[in-house]
């Protein structure tokens, strides 16, 4: 799967920043998907990037766009 550029990355945050409680690393999580047998990174019940092979490329992933968000 294509990965998010910073710029949709932000377009993300900023329409979650308008949610009460807001945290944004909150409401981000890295989950397994059966049907694809990949891990993904998503927010909520949506699937914001997927394809990777392990859980740690995905940590990986959230961990990069932490240290520049």
């Amino acid at each position: 799967m294509k990965r998010l550029d910073i710029h949709e990355w932000d377009e993300i945050f900023y329409n979650m920043k308008h949610k009460e409680g807001y945290s944004k690393w909150d409401w981000i999580k890295v989950v397994w998907v059966d049907n694809s047998n990949k891990w993904c990174i998503c927010y909520r019940d949506e699937i914001i990037e997927n394809g990777f092979k392990t859980e740690m490329q995905a940590l990986d992933r959230c961990e990069y766009l932490e240290s520049i968000l």
